[in-house]
């Protein structure tokens, strides 16, 4: 089975889905991810003085870590702008994820609730896209 996790950013598999994915991986089912950013508006920046291109860039390796971890089949990591995926064409969104989907051509499709977990808009719209 094929299964394909889209989320707006690196990390956001980390939270509740973590472990369904490596429940998944380990019986030999194909578990893709995609994340629509790298992550790279997140406030913790600050934290290290770092621009947006430091900090997608520390999201994105730590992503690959993920990827290890979880043992994930293939990860995408698109470089749509963090934070704002409400102010972009919604049609290079759907294109994004059309493209993915074309690719990996999965049994499931998995992404955020339609509350989008906490309530950011990023969460929101890539669960309506």
């Amino acid at each position: 089975m094929r299964i394909l996790y889209i989320f707006p950013h690196p990390d956001d598999e980390s939270f509740k889905p973590a472990r369904a994915i490596a429940a998944q991986s380990r019986p030999g089912h194909d578990v893709y991810l995609l994340t629509l950013t790298r992550g790279e508006a997140t406030r913790v920046r600050f934290k290290f003085g770092w621009t947006l291109e430091q900090m997608g860039e520390a999201r994105y390796r730590e992503v690959l870590d993920v990827k290890t971890t979880l043992d994930l089949t293939d990860l995408r990591v698109l470089n749509l702008p963090d934070g704002g995926l409400k102010e972009i064409d919604p049609r290079t969104i759907e294109q994004s994820i059309r493209d993915e989907i074309l690719r990996v051509e999965p049994h499931v499709i998995v992404t955020v609730p339609i509350h989008g977990i906490s309530g950011f808009h990023d969460h929101i719209v890539t669960h309506l896209w």
